[in-house]
């Protein structure tokens, strides 16, 4: 069997995918991001992780970790990948956090 790749466009969306019955769809690196059934049956599994998951038509899955991904149609599928948006807030917390810790240790006169 092949597996498709897809990858999602330079603002980040994922097209709709749709799966002929058997079809395996292949993606990597992609914790956090939402898998959603919109019709069909998929058949879910990702490396190292011992729980396989089937979505039915309407379901959504979180995946929640990184490492290669698999998925199956067990019917004529569509389905979508939705990326998390990333926020500035820890990034703003975390430099806060890192000029605060400096200016601790070496206070202004």
């Amino acid at each position: 069997m092949n597996a498709m790749h897809a990858k999602p466009s330079a603002s980040g969306l994922w097209p709709l995918i749709g799966l002929p019955k058997r079809q395996i769809f292949a993606l990597a690196g992609v914790r956090g991001a939402r898998l959603h059934s919109h019709r069909g049956a998929l058949w879910v599994t990702q490396d190292h992780d011992r729980r396989d998951v089937v979505l039915a038509e309407g379901e959504t899955l979180v995946i929640e970790r990184d490492g290669r991904l698999l998925v199956q149609a067990l019917d004529a599928a569509l389905l979508s990948v939705t990326t998390p948006v990333r926020s500035a807030v820890p990034r703003t917390t975390t430099n806060w956090w890192r000029w605060w810790s400096r200016w601790r240790m070496h206070p202004a006169a």
